[in-house]
């Protein structure tokens, strides 16, 4: 009989087509709630989980009978009760310097954007005013279409910073830039995509 992984918070279909033959895949795609009401029902059968960015509670753990070994594909395992996993016996593994070069590599980016003006070639960004888009002679059509879904671990994350800050008594605050009225006249005409944006940045 193969044993079951579940992989969850979209681990890209092509990372697990060669364990298909191996092993049971089971493949969530939920975010939230949604999610969390998936995980509780495969948790029981699963013998490996493969995600990140998820939390999941001493419930949930102990309800995992079978389950032997959390892949984390995140650099921290903050998020996991190390507590109730020692408790179950599982093992639990991280890629603690996968985004290292990919940080280096972002701080020079920015680098060379402010010190080359690359960054009036994106048409989302606004003047220093704030009045209206940065029109240069570098300006371009627009880049950019409709987004896809909103990503709920980034959500879940700022609350957590947030919650953390204000225990200490800090303030923590969002900041966005303007939006491009030609983007939003074609793609977020009535503000739906904002509403539900600043609808999640509410601390819950």
């Amino acid at each position: 009989m193969r044993k079951t992984v579940v992989a969850f918070n979209r681990v890209p279909v092509d990372l697990l087509e060669p364990y298909a033959q191996e092993f049971e895949i089971i493949r969530l795609e939920g975010t939230g709630e949604d999610l969390n009401s998936q995980l509780d029902e495969v948790l029981p059968v699963a013998h490996g989980l493969i995600g990140g960015n998820r939390k999941f509670s001493r419930s949930q753990i102990e309800s995992a009978k079978n389950l032997q070994i959390i892949s984390s594909i995140s650099v921290g395992y903050d998020n996991y009760d190390l507590d109730a996993l020692t408790a179950q016996g599982l093992l639990l593994t991280n890629t603690p310097d996968v985004l290292t070069e990919t940080t280096a590599d972002l701080a020079f980016a920015l680098i060379l954007s402010t010190a080359r003006d690359l960054i009036e070639f994106d048409p989302l960004v606004f003047n220093r005013y704030g009045d209206g888009p940065l029109n240069t002679e570098n300006s371009r059509e627009l880049l950019y279409g409709k987004p896809e879904a909103l990503d709920q671990t980034c959500f879940q994350a700022l609350r957590s910073l947030a919650n953390h800050l204000e225990k200490e008594d800090r303030k923590f605050m969002v900041v966005s830039t303007p939006l491009n009225p030609d983007w939003k006249a074609k793609y977020d005409p009535h503000g739906a995509i904002m509403t539900e944006f600043s609808s999640e940045l509410v601390v819950r």
